[in-house]
């Protein structure tokens, strides 16, 4: 069947009320005023020092003022386009629309022949094919295995330049750090013949950072937010919560 974009056609199911759903966006506000969160890289808290938020040098610590979070809330679109280098593959991102990936970073992989195994770049290159031959599977989410026989410094270049060769579908770039989301990201860029500019005029990748439960940002996860978003490229931000780590064992 021809790759296609799925829409949700019936209306999402509410699990809870509307008066329920404002209390907690209250209660968030109210957390990042007065609480506020632990930014651990200096360059994120200059750039919400900036946007005016309140900083605390010595604690690491940002609060954010309610009128200046909603204000900031405003500014993101309700939708967008995610640019794949065959145009049959590019997305829509919001509203009702569907957006199926592969999973990210599993560590072992498994077939009938091998049985179950840490995942290699034989592994990932094999899934990336998968991935790219399935309709079912529209972006790449992450590295479906993690290829642990690459070196961990270098390991995003040969990634990404698997997820070029091999698939001609969005992909998501790993926000650790400045540095691999700077790398990826000017792979992207010569993978799509575009100069700096006409990159920063669409997205082309996403990433994701994980906001450490309790309210704290690391600074590998800042560094690379703060790439993605000077070439105004996507960024999914997550509440990261293990059970038993960081939240309550269960539901």
């Amino acid at each position: 069947m021809p790759f296609r974009q799925p829409v949700h056609r019936p209306p999402p199911v509410e699990i809870l009320s509307a008066e329920q759903v404002e209390e907690i966006h209250a209660r968030s506000l109210a957390f990042l005023e007065s609480d506020g969160v632990e930014v651990l890289s200096a360059r994120g808290r200059e750039v919400l020092r900036a946007a005016g938020a309140e900083v605390d040098e010595a604690a690491g610590r940002v609060r954010l003022d309610r009128g200046l979070t909603e204000a900031l809330i405003q500014k993101a679109p309700p939708s967008f386009r995610l640019i794949a280098r065959n145009p049959d593959r590019s997305l829509d991102v919001g509203g009702r629309a569907m957006v199926f990936t592969a999973v990210s970073s599993a560590p072992n992989a498994a077939s009938l022949e091998g049985g179950r195994r840490p995942g290699c770049q034989r592994d990932f290159r094999d899934l990336l094919r998968l991935a790219q031959a399935l309709n079912t599977v529209h972006a790449l989410g992450g590295y479906p295995v993690e290829p642990t026989d690459l070196p961990p410094a270098t390991r995003h270049l040969d990634c990404v330049a698997d997820f070029v060769r091999l698939t001609d579908k969005t992909y998501r770039l790993y926000a650790l750090g400045a540095e691999r989301i700077r790398d990826g990201l000017e792979m992207t860029r010569i993978a799509h013949g575009l100069d700096e500019a006409a990159l920063e005029a669409g997205c082309y990748a996403f990433t994701n950072v994980n906001v450490n439960s309790p309210l704290r940002l690391d600074g590998p996860m800042a560094e690379g937010l703060i790439e993605m978003s000077a070439l105004n490229q996507a960024v999914i931000v997550t509440p990261f919560t293990l059970a038993g780590a960081m939240a309550p064992v269960s539901l």
